[in-house]
């Protein structure tokens, strides 16, 4: 019985601490309610770093704007700060719905600002990340979002199409419109 007492303590010295996400599903309308901006990007490169305060992995993000679809349409860049990324020794600290972005990837931003610390974060993390694709064979660009259903927007004559992983998919001339004018909408109210 000692024995399996101290193995079972030895054993709890070597788990690492563990991390909890809880990210409440929001609606287009509720992230563009708690958006500070919404911007489209071409993300320009991705470094990593250990929040000062925290100590924890952290990936920048710096983030060319293209357009502003609402907020400060003077600003032309965005430095994203996103928690998780390498950690040292071969380890990468991932927490889940956590957004992951690549160099030259583009995307609409709906972003929370911290003016403290001159950096921004996705409202509700990977909700607040639409990606924008181009059909190679239309050549049509449209965005998509793994955690958003698109399919609620209502855009006549124009049905949602549907992606092969089966989550809904909108042009990106519609999808800016539409977005556009809810953002006004919202935030005169």
């Amino acid at each position: 019985m000692k024995i399996k007492t101290i193995v079972a303590v030895l054993l709890l010295g070597f788990v690492g601490p563990a991390f909890s996400t809880t990210i409440l599903p929001m609606s287009l309308e509720e992230l563009t309610r708690r958006s500070d901006w919404i911007v489209v990007g071409k993300v320009k490169s991705v470094s990593y770093a250990q929040n000062e305060k925290s100590g924890y992995p952290e990936t920048r993000v710096a983030v060319t704007i293209e357009n502003t679809v609402y907020g400060d349409d003077k600003a032309q860049t965005v430095t994203l700060a996103i928690p998780g990324g390498p950690a040292g020794d071969g380890l990468v600290t991932i927490v889940p719905g956590m957004p992951q972005f690549k160099q030259d990837e583009r995307a609409i931003l709906f972003l929370v600002t911290d003016k403290n610390k001159g950096v921004s974060f996705p409202t509700g993390a990977e909700q607040g990340v639409f990606r924008i694709k181009t059909d190679p064979l239309t050549k049509e660009s449209y965005v998509f979002n793994q955690s958003v259903d698109l399919s609620v927007i209502n855009i006549p004559d124009n049905p949602v199409q549907e992606q092969s992983t089966g989550k809904s998919r909108i042009p990106l001339a519609d999808f800016s419109i539409q977005l556009r004018q809810l953002a006004i909408q919202l935030k005169e109210k």
